[in-house]
This record gives structure tokens, C-alpha cells and sequence, in this order.
């Protein structure tokens, strides 16, 4: 009993109530019609037929008596074989056995067994489609062995009886097509479990592509915010310092920080735009909605304009292949030095030596050093939140770069490498 499979889950209580009164029904009507007008498999095997008349007995009341027993156990035979197919899901194996031994009994006393009979292979197929292949072929070789030594023996080990035949024939067959029931519903439940598998796999990859992506837009977020109130700040500065006596430089100072306020309003609105719309999709629609455009190096330009005109002293060399490098690694750099100039201008003491190099081994990396001085006011001070850096990390290690922060001296340094793709990874 341990070695049984469990049916289909998804079969309603109703249903399988409907298909055991249909089961019961065939072996009513069928093996009543067959009892009624048909004769019994084959002569009895045990006592040889009726019984001897008893002393003081009349002859022909004690022929009624045995007549009535007989039909009184084929009927009990009959209604118990009908009762057992209601059982036949909830214990298969041991319905099959009872209708084995049910048929057997009939065959051995000579009563009629084709009721028991189709019992015995409605029963079959239930035990084969639920039990495993081994189970089933080992107890209905046993069975149909049984049921063919049966049929020899009632016809006095001459013939083998046709009827008997004709049901162990059946009970074999039933057995085939319930394994093969039984094998093609195990291989539908694998199929469903494999495919309800990968779409979990592929949401779960969707979330966590999705999630990757709001992370890198929460760090734009970060590096926009902390660089526009950078330069916000150093102007509000100057316009406190240049209000009363140089009013043209403390114009020109507000007129920089209603720039940079535009400016950051504008990313931080397109930002925003981008994460709002990828919370009502999902998957790849939601991956192809979170993709705002990405800065790269080609906008150092326009960043290193900015950062002079809050006054800060930039030292540049650049190579002059910049635009061969792949995108990846442009966004990623671009955000570095940002991050770097933002720094300097919130901790620095006014200047910045900026130096983007390739590496001399077959161009394989590109280099970003960043010197500057740290002001006076803020060499004991606490540098800030860190989270500047450790978003920069973040992104150079999705790279597989490098990142290194240090003090020499009263300098700050930040040296950054990125490792660029070979030619051959970017046309793959």
C-alpha cells in the first residue's frame, strides 16, 4: 500500500461519486443479465457437484435448500463486487483483491461470475492507474496465473474454460491501459510543473532586473540631487557674500542657482516618470519602461562648464578616443566623475586635477584619477552621509572595476578603474 500513487487532485468529490455508480451499475446489469441467462464458468471445482441427499431427508427439499444457498451466496457475491467499486479510488489495491478472490470463489463453487468478473476489470484499470508500474505487473501476472490455473482445473485439466479466459484477458488489458493512464497523467502534472517553474523563474528574474534598475535610478537620483545642491549651495554663498557690494556677480550667482534647480527638477521629474510607469507593468514590459537615458562621457563638457561656473579651479586631461568607449562603461564613468567634482566642491578647497587615462596594456581599462585638496574647514569634519561612494562602488562593481578613496596628504584621491569589453564580447 505504500508504493500507491495518488490520483488526479483535480477530479471533483462529485465526479468520482458519479463514476463509482456508474462502475457499480455495469457490474449490476451486466453481470445480472449475464447470471440470469447465462450459466456459471464452467463446473464447480470443489465437491464435484450437489451434495448426497441427507438420512430422513426428502430428496428434492434438500436439492431447494442447496438451489436456495447457492443463490443466496451468488447474489451476496454479486451485490458485495457491485459495493466494492464505490472503494475502488480510495483503496485500489485492496478492491483488486477482494475482486480477485471474489471472481475465484465464484469459479472454484460454480456460481455465475460474470458480475465479479467485470469487477475484477473495472478494478484493474483503478489499481493500474493509481499504483506504480512494478506493483501493478507483479500482482496481475500473479492474478491472471491464478485465473488461467482455475480455468484448466474446471474443465478437469482438458481445455481451459473461455470464460474464465476472456476475464483474466480483460484484467490484463485494463491494467495496460490504466499504466498508460497513469503515465500519461504523471507526465501532464510534470509538464504543468515544469512550465509553472519557469514563469516563476522568469517573474522573479523580472523583479529582480526590475529592482536592479531602480536601484541604479536611485543612485542617479542621489548623484543629481547631491550635485545641484553642490552648486546651489556654493552660489547661495556667493550671493550672501556679493549682495551689497557686487549686486552684477550676485545676479549672475542666482541666475546659476535657478539653472541648477531647473536642472534637477528636470532629472529628478524624468526619474520619477520612469519608476512610476514601470509600477503598473511587469516582466519585460516593466524592464522596457524603467530605461531612462543615460548620460555618458560625451556630456563632460557641459558637467565640467557647470562646475567652473560655481568656481571651482578644473585641471582636465582627457584622451582623445573617448567616443570608442562602449556605453556601460561611459554612463558608469561619467557618474564617477561626477560624484568626484561634486565632492570637491562640497569638501575641497576650490580646485580639482581630473585625469581619464586608458590603460597602457591594449587599452583594456579606463583609469579616472581625481585629486583635490581638502579645505581646512572640513578636514576634521565628518565627509558626509558616504552614500555618494558607496553607490560609486555599487556601480563600478557591476563592472567588475575597482574603486579607491584615500587621503595623501591634504589631498583627497579617488582612483577608479573600469575594465572595457574586447571587441569580440561587443559584437556577441
Amino acid at each position: 500500500m505504500s508504493e500507491l500513487v495518488r490520483g488526479p487532485a483535480r477530479t471533483s468529490r462529485w465526479r468520482d461519486l458519479l463514476g463509482d455508480a456508474l462502475a457499480a451499475l455495469i457490474v449490476l446489469s451486466g453481470g445480472g443479465l449475464l447470471g440470469i441467462f447465462g450459466s456459471p464458468a464452467g463446473p464447480p471445482i470443489y465437491g464435484g457437484g450437489m451434495p448426497p441427499t441427507m438420512p430422513g431427508q426428502p430428496g428434492m427439499l434438500h436439492v431447494a435448500d442447496v438451489a436456495l444457498a447457492a443463490q443466496l451466496t451468488f447474489i451476496a457475491i454479486f451485490a458485495l463486487a457491485a459495493g466494492l467499486m464505490f472503494l475502488r479510488r480510495l483503496a485500489p489495491a485492496l478492491v483488486f483483491a477482494f475482486c480477485a478472490a471474489l471472481f475465484s470463489f465464484a469459479v472454484v463453487f460454480g456460481l455465475p461470475a460474470m458480475g465479479p468478473g467485470i469487477a475484477l476489470v473495472i478494478a484493474s484499470y483503478a489499481f493500474a492507474s493509481r499504483a506504480r508500474r512494478r506493483t501493478v505487473f507483479i500482482a496481475t501476472l500473479g492474478v491472471v496465473v491464478v485465473l488461467l490455473l482455475l480455468g484448466f482445473a474446471s474443465t478437469g485439466w482438458q481445455a481451459i474454460e473461455p470464460r474464465v479466459l476472456q476475464i483474466a484477458a480483460a484484467a490484463a488489458i485494463a491494467a495496460a491501459l490504466g499504466d498508460s493512464a497513469r503515465s500519461r497523467r504523471e507526465y501532464l502534472v510534470a509538464v504543468e510543473e515544469r512550465a509553472e517553474r519557469a514563469e516563476q523563474e522568469r517573474e522573479a528574474e523580472a523583479r529582480r532586473q526590475v529592482a536592479e534598475e531602480r536601484l541604479r535610478i536611485a543612485r542617479d537620483l542621489h548623484d543629481t540631487v547631491a550635485h545641484q545642491i553642490s552648486v546651489i549651495n556654493l552660489h547661495a554663498g556667493v550671493v550672501t557674500s556679493h549682495l551689497g557690494e557686487h549686486p552684477e556677480r550676485a545676479q549672475q550667482a542666482l541666475a546659476t542657482i535657478r539653472e541648477a534647480a531647473r536642472e534637477a527638477l528636470s532629472e529628478i521629474g524624468e526619474l520619477l516618470h520612469y519608476l512610476r510607469d514601470s509600477e503598473h507593468h511587469t516582466g519585460e514590459a516593466a524592464r522596457a519602461v524603467a530605461q531612462p537615458p543615460q548620460l555618458g562621457l560625451e556630456a563632460l563638457p557641459t558637467l565640467f562648464g557647470r562646475v567652473r561656473d560655481a568656481g571651482l579651479q578644473l585641471h582636465v586631461t582627457l584622451p582623445d578616443d573617448l567616443a570608442g568607449v562602449p556605453a556601460s562603461v561611459s554612463s558608469v564613468a561619467y557618474r564617477v566623475v561626477q560624484e568626484g567634482l561634486t565632492n570637491a566642491q562640497k569638501h575641497g578647497d576650490g580646485s580639482v586635477i581630473l585625469c581619464i587615462t586608458f590603460d597602457s596594456a591594449a587599452e583594456s581599462a579606463l583609469r579616472i584619477h581625481l585629486r583635490n585638496p581638502v579645505a581646512v574647514s572640513a578636514a576634521g569634519a565628518e565627509s558626509g552621509s558616504g552614500f555618494g561612494l558607496i553607490g560609486l562602488r555599487e556601480r563600478v562593481a557591476v563592472l567588475r572595476g575597482t574603486v579607491e578613496a584615500r587621503r595623501e596628504g591634504g589631498d583627497f584621491v579617488l582612483d577608479v578603474m573600469l575594465p572595457l569589453p574586447l571587441a569580440s564580447q561587443e559584437a556577441a
